[in-house]
């Protein structure tokens, strides 16, 4: 082993990043920087999911609440119903395009205030407007290609069981479309919610 070689140190790069947290956020103490920086970090991860937002306690009588609201859509004109569920859907896509944009703007705005121990939203958001947008596009191109997949890989598995003529049999498209799945599916899970990251 050679002893004039540089050492690895495990702990070091904790303890520097606790006294830079420390430099930043209580030498001096800003009440002003704190709500900044904190908006900043909101900012940067503005609709990621996560946080007990789905952590609800649902009654026991979720049998007679899903009756009550069927009985209720079953009442809505189809056409009606139809347009709401397009209108609804669209809405919901708008804003996860804005969140997903403002998220992107974000992380920019928050890196800023801390390699440059300032706190400031409207300077950084100008300064990184075209690297914010550039990695929002490229995020969302990442995240069409990712639901491209995921349908592509949902149709192979279900195309082979239509039937045709006679009876529909597995072939190569569903062992493919299964890898493929599994594939995702381990993506996704080893990399938690996905969020335009």
């Amino acid at each position: 082993m050679n002893e004039s070689g540089s050492k690895i140190e495990i702990f070091k790069p904790f303890g520097e990043a606790f006294e830079l947290m420390k430099r930043i956020l209580f030498q001096p103490f800003d009440l002003k920087k704190w709500l900044v920086i904190g908006f900043a970090a909101w900012l940067a991860n503005l609709g990621a999911g996560g946080g007990g937002i789905g952590n609800f306690n649902y009654p026991d009588n979720r049998r007679e609440g899903a009756q009550k609201f069927n009985e209720t859509i079953g009442q809505i004109p189809q056409p009606v119903l139809i347009t709401g569920i397009c209108v609804l859907i669209c809405v919901v896509l708008l804003l996860i395009v804005l969140f997903a944009w403002l998220r992107a703007r974000g992380r920019f705005i928050f890196l800023d205030c801390i390699v440059r121990n300032r706190a400031a939203i409207a300077e950084p958001w100008k300064e990184f407007r075209a690297e914010g947008n550039s990695f929002f596009l490229f995020s969302l191109f990442m995240m069409l290609v990712l639901i491209a997949v995921i349908v592509i890989a949902g149709l192979a598995l279900i195309v082979p069981f239509i039937p045709r003529g006679d009876q529909a049999q597995a072939g190569l498209a569903f062992w493919i479309g299964l890898s493929l799945f599994v594939f995702v599916a381990v993506c996704l899970a080893s990399s938690g919610p996905w969020s335009l990251n």
